[in-house]
């Protein structure tokens, strides 16, 4: 069967590269990992599948994606970039940046927001906040959007959220 994991993007990729680590030996662990998906790769997996679809509507907008760095790391972006192109009005883009600089609670801690601020700084911050205020900032991990909203007093959301914006009633 596949499993799919309906958190934030880190929590699948802890379960995808940290978990048959942790459980050394046991085959069962890499049979989960591999089996665990995120939503996106569902979205696009099965698209064009011949089985149910998605019927969305044609509303138009900007989409600038910026994906976890776990994501980054382990899986790549394609997906979630693909999943974002579903809606027929939707214009997708990727952030191209580093990593934003939360890193988890990283950039919570008092010895690290500067640091970690500074990371957000160098390209994430910036090529947001060139964006048009109509232009949706699309994240999939929880720090992500805690660091850019900081950061840049913009509201991204979940690229979920965005989706269902453009799904028909």
């Amino acid at each position: 069967g596949i499993t799919i994991a309906g958190c934030e993007s880190s929590c699948v990729m802890t379960i995808k590269d940290e978990w048959p680590d942790l459980l050394v030996g046991d085959k069962r662990a890499r049979e989960v990992a591999n089996s665990t998906l995120m939503v996106e790769d569902v979205l696009a997996n099965t698209v064009g599948d011949h089985k149910q679809q998605i019927n969305f509507s044609g509303t138009e907008k900007d989409v600038k994606f910026f994906g976890h760095c776990h994501q980054k790391a382990i899986t790549g972006t394609s997906s979630s970039i693909t999943a974002l192109g579903l809606p027929p009005g939707y214009r997708v883009t990727e952030i191209e940046a580093g990593c934003c600089g939360m890193a988890g609670s990283f950039g919570f801690e008092k010895d690290h927001v500067k640091l970690s601020m500074s990371c957000g700084q160098d390209r994430l911050f910036p090529s947001i906040l060139n964006e048009s205020e109509k232009t949706e900032i699309a994240i999939n991990g929880v720090s992500c959007r805690q660091q850019i909203e900081y950061g840049t007093s913009r509201i991204p959301r979940h690229l979920l959220e965005i989706l269902a914006d453009a799904i028909k009633e």
